[in-house]
């Protein structure tokens, strides 16, 4: 039986066109450093591409979904969630950066 937690995180997979065959604890570079509160998935699909699923550990909510460098497709992440993500305190990816 599904929770609603997994269906509400699939229907965001879905919306955003996001398939997967494999769901491992992420590896990706651009998690070092994220604080323990949270967890990262990556998502491969058949490909061998990747998304990275970020969860709040505590009741594995969904926090936020990104690309495998780490742009945010949906969902919102912080420099405490994600500190390889910012620089002095703004986003890396952010359109406003000079």
């Amino acid at each position: 039986m599904k929770t609603e937690q997994a269906t509400f995180i699939e229907n965001i997979l879905a919306e955003h066109n996001i398939t997967y065959t494999k769901v491992a604890i992420s590896s990706n570079p651009i998690t070092n450093g994220m604080d323990e509160h949270w967890q990262a998935y990556d998502l491969i699909d058949e490909d061998n591409s990747s998304h990275v699923l970020i969860l709040r550990k505590e009741d594995y909510d969904f926090t936020a979904v990104l690309d495998s460098d780490g742009r945010i497709i949906t969902g919102i992440i912080d420099n405490g969630v994600i500190p390889a993500l910012y620089e002095n305190g703004e986003y890396i990816f952010s359109d406003t950066r000079k």
